[in-house]
């Protein structure tokens, strides 16, 4: 992804406070303790019950069970901008969660992530769009919906790979 660092910067500037790793390690993502996780990147097929793989700095490949494993204190939402990362495998005789899920399962309240492929360049400026409405103030659902409706009025098709995966509705969670 030759454009990251200019992503990174993209994704962080609406927020007051933020930080940004341009060769981010899964530890760095264990350690973040942030309200909000960017990840830009890559995946690819795993071998075995793996499924999609996230490719880090230095070629370090993280499967969904490793993503599961963490404890994520802070219940943050995750945004993957990745190819698939709402995915899981197929395969009628494996039993696996999509990256998206393995957040899920490590305490993120919400994963904004990829159903298929999508290009680079889009997922910038989508992934841009999603998070200057976050940081304005919107719920994750409303900030992916206003930011999927902008896209399909402007012509783009990159509204079509990109969705939610919560327990969170506003509205109806109890207290």
């Amino acid at each position: 992804m030759p454009d990251v660092l200019a992503e990174l910067a993209d994704v962080a500037r609406p927020y007051r406070q933020s930080s940004t790793v341009g060769r981010a390690t899964f530890a760095a993502v264990r350690d973040a303790g942030a309200d909000v996780i960017h990840l830009a990147g890559h995946t690819t097929a795993g071998t075995g019950a793996e499924g999609a793989v996230l490719i880090f700095a230095g070629g370090e490949r993280v499967p969904w069970s490793r993503v599961a494993s963490l404890h994520l204190a802070q219940a943050p939402l995750v945004t993957l901008a990745a190819c698939g990362t709402l995915r899981s495998d197929g395969r009628p005789d494996a039993r696996t969660l999509s990256l998206g899920g393995g957040f899920l399962a490590a305490g993120a309240r919400g994963v904004i992530g990829t159903l298929v492929p999508i290009a680079d360049r889009d997922a910038r400026e989508l992934f841009t769009r999603i998070h200057q409405k976050l940081a304005a103030g919107a719920w994750p659902c409303d900030a992916l919906r206003e930011a999927q409706v902008e896209d399909r009025a402007r012509g783009g098709n990159a509204w079509r790979a990109v969705a939610l995966l919560t327990d969170h509705i506003p509205g109806l969670d109890p207290g």
